[in-house]
């Protein structure tokens, strides 16, 4: 069974600490109304992933939470991870970034900070959610973070795995 996060693998989630809880948004028919969804901005570092990237791709856009934003750094892959990207393009319908990476081949510390300040320095998302290029996650799992964080709004962080 998995985790309340939803999460088949060990991607992590955190909540940006100056998030605005929606207090009145309910879920309807088992997923929020778009329009009452928070943003998440989806982090994920990649290096060499085409051999992952696909199942993890399709399970984000499988996901019942959609109004999320999927940011992408890649440390300087030399297999067909950026080609392989750039095929989702499409399907993401805008909401991929591939953000450029001042730091390539410094390692996945290095990858993870430019996404987090990406994220933190347009101050769009309501939340974080930091994802592994080779997890899967379960369709319900930004979907579920969201209403235990709507349902406890005087919670001001937290991370879940």
């Amino acid at each position: 069974m998995p985790s309340v996060n939803g999460s088949a693998s060990t991607g992590g989630w955190a909540v940006n600490t100056m998030a605005a809880m929606h207090k009145t948004a309910r879920p309807s028919d088992g997923a929020l109304r778009h329009e009452a969804q928070p943003l998440v901005d989806i982090l994920m570092a990649t290096y060499n992933g085409t051999k992952y990237l696909p199942q993890q791709l399709d399970s984000l856009l499988a996901q019942t939470h959609q109004n999320f934003r999927l940011l992408v750094s890649d440390d300087g892959s030399t297999d067909n991870t950026l080609a392989l990207l750039e095929t989702y393009r499409f399907r993401f319908g805008g909401r991929m970034v591939v953000v450029p990476h001042p730091h390539r081949g410094q390692g996945v510390v290095k990858n993870f900070e430019n996404l987090m300040r990406t994220s933190l320095q347009d101050g769009l998302a309501h939340r974080v959610a930091f994802c592994d290029q080779d997890d899967v996650w379960l369709p319900h799992k930004i979907e579920r973070v969201s209403l235990i964080h709507i349902s406890e709004p005087t919670r001001q962080a937290e991370i879940s795995y």
